[in-house]
């Protein structure tokens, strides 16, 4: 039995045999995906029905509101940091691997829903402290992810070196959250037509930049 497997059934285990923390995995569930359909606006009641727990056992977990949106909202962003990691290593040429790339962030954006979205688009002063904390962690996490990702695009390209600051700000715009629900939802693009698109304007900015950057 693969490791990967064992660990997983390992985890279920543990999971069945600790009624508290498989109350706790159902009520971050539920608040996950509350989160993703309708955004940071939830109640506790409406994640309580949708965890099909009492409101005393929600609270027992969590104490405020606040509390259980920044675990929720951590949570979705620790399987959009593993996601993230699984793509930057695909295989392919430049084009290729650049389609793959956006088509799979956009994907991500898409999964996430509106709560990530909303968090994003809101000043740290103007969210309570625990979600000001995750705001901050999602910030410097997507700055991480965007630097990774835009130096593994350079060197496919054919730059060598550190990649140049105007390479990691196009792939930061060509990689927003912002970008993503605009196109969707303003333009109705399919996520096919945009990773294409997007990953075209994006290699003849690399191809660009890599030509100046070899100039005497």
């Amino acid at each position: 039995m693969p490791e990967t497997q064992k660990t997983t059934e390992l985890q279920i285990d543990e999971l069945l045999d600790d009624p508290k923390a498989l109350s706790r995995l159902r009520i971050l569930r539920a608040a996950r995906q509350l989160l993703v359909a309708r955004g940071v606006s939830i109640s506790m009641d409406e994640v309580a029905d949708a965890a099909g727990v009492g409101r005393r056992t929600l609270f027992r977990h969590f104490a405020t509101r606040d509390l259980l949106i920044a675990a929720a909202l951590s949570s979705a962003l620790d399987w959009y940091n593993a996601e993230i990691d699984d793509i930057a290593d695909d295989e392919g040429t430049l084009e290729e691997w650049l389609v793959g790339v956006v088509r799979q962030i956009n994907r991500m954006h898409q999964k996430a829903g509106r709560a990530v979205w909303q968090l994003a688009a809101t000043a740290d002063a103007d969210l309570p402290p625990q979600l000001a904390a995750v705001n901050q962690r999602r910030r410097r996490e997507r700055r991480m992810s965007t630097n990774l990702i835009a130096q593994a695009a350079w060197v496919r390209a054919g730059g060598t070196g550190p990649c140049p600051a105007q390479v990691v700000n196009a792939c930061a715009l060509a990689f927003s959250s912002f970008t993503t629900h605009s196109m969707l939802d303003d333009f109705g693009t399919d996520l096919d037509a945009l990773a294409a698109c997007t990953a075209a304007l994006l290699g003849r900015f690399l191809e660009a930049e890599v030509a100046a950057s070899t100039l005497p």
